[in-house]
């Protein structure tokens, strides 16, 4: 928008009609590099604020009023819709900051604008509406340490831009693209933002990872023990694209999250598999593994218990279980001691991708990014993409 802004004042439009005609049509219709985040879901009110100038837009009526400056306010459902301080609004406003004004969000600042929407008789979702790089400069520091090589925080901002253009789709029935949680890609706003990061982000500005001139799916995880997975073997899925193929990494082996070790109960176990519809009776004689994937991770696990046998995904095991208890399914010991599960493994994660503890053990050995990022996608490569 800043470019198209410049243009029209080089050939002689003045600044204030510019501002009025680009965020006229702006507030109507994105562009397609816009992405939309949604960082508040179905909340009864909220606080928005501002330390400079903002418009209020109403998508449903059209009307717009600009505020001059908003310490904060409170914004709640109203019969008609929204009441956002003491002014009532439709069920869909869109805030748009003018000059270099941030808008706050119950304390926490976002870049570009916000889309508050009613849903139902009595909740608000606000949607977060910015640039790709912008949406990446609060991504990569919930992913990355910003203390890392420059060439690893590099590699985490391609992939991280190539996931989200590759998945804008993920939430299109919800009418946004991506939520802020781990689901997505976590993302913490303004806030959240750090200079290296931000840097890493500006100067792959447009780069992605592509295979034969399309988009990869750029998965990642954080440690991969010493061999990532291939996604047949991980997921259900019937086949592995050749740029989501088995490497070898050893990088990684000597960070703190290459081993872990977790004892659970039979109850926790059944409690657990209960929660997700699978049923079994106590007492758990064995938990063994039935078959293993490419890079040695565990593929279906057998649990025999009073009743029987059941058959599980062990992808499924680890995520019911929870990703921060059974971290990844490299196990390497799985034992029953005194009527309790010991489990011990590798890595923290799918397996499936980008490895980040290895993307920063290659950096710190002379890796340029693009070369991380094209060892752990096989394949591919890192081009500028116009979007």
């Amino acid at each position: 928008m800043k470019n198209f802004v410049k243009a029209l004042v080089f050939i002689g439009v003045g600044i204030a009609p510019v501002l009025s005609i680009v965020l006229s049509v702006w507030a109507r219709e994105l562009p397609e590099s816009i992405v939309r985040i949604m960082v508040l879901d179905k909340v009864s009110s909220l606080e928005v604020g501002s330390g400079g100038q903002f418009e209020i837009f109403d998508l449903n009526t059209g009307r717009k009023k600009t505020i001059e400056h908003l310490e904060t306010c409170s914004v709640s459902v109203s019969s008609e819709g929204m009441t956002i301080g003491a002014e009532d609004w439709s069920g869909m406003a869109r805030l748009i900051p003018l000059g270099d004004a941030l808008l706050s969000l119950n304390g926490k600042k976002y870049r570009d604008t916000l889309l508050f929407k009613k849903v139902g008789d009595n909740q608000i979702t606000v949607i977060n509406e910015l640039g790709i790089d912008h949406y990446l400069y609060g991504i990569l520091p919930k992913e990355v340490d910003a203390d890392w090589p420059m060439e690893s925080l590099k590699s985490q901002a391609v992939v991280s831009r190539t996931f989200a253009l590759k998945n804008l789709k993920r939430h299109e029935q919800d009418g946004f693209h991506f939520c802020s949680k781990v689901h997505c890609q976590v993302y913490g706003g303004v806030n959240g933002e750090e200079e290296n990061t931000n840097r890493a982000v500006d100067e792959t500005h447009n780069q992605v990872i592509t295979y034969h001139g399309d988009l990869i799916n750029a998965v990642f995880f954080a440690n991969c023990g010493g061999k990532t997975e291939e996604p047949a073997n991980s997921w259900l899925t019937s086949g592995s694209p050749p740029y989501l193929r088995s490497v070898r990494c050893k990088v990684c082996k000597g960070d703190p999250f290459s081993a872990w070790r977790k004892k659970l109960t039979q109850k926790q176990i059944a409690e657990a598999l209960r929660k997700n519809g699978r049923i079994i009776s106590l007492p758990i004689r064995t938990i063994s593994i039935l078959s293993y994937g490419r890079s040695g991770r565990a593929k279906f696990l057998s649990i025999q218990h009073a009743e029987g046998q059941l058959k599980v995904m062990a992808s499924h095991f680890r995520m019911w279980m929870g990703p921060e208890t059974v971290r990844s399914t490299y196990l390497q010991s799985l034992r029953k001691v005194q009527g309790e599960f010991l489990f011990a493994g590798r890595g923290w994660g799918h397996g499936i991708g980008l490895c980040q503890d290895g993307a920063r053990g290659l950096a710190q050995k002379g890796k340029k990014y693009k070369k991380i990022a094209q060892y752990y996608y096989p394949g591919t490569q890192v081009e500028e993409w116009e979007y």
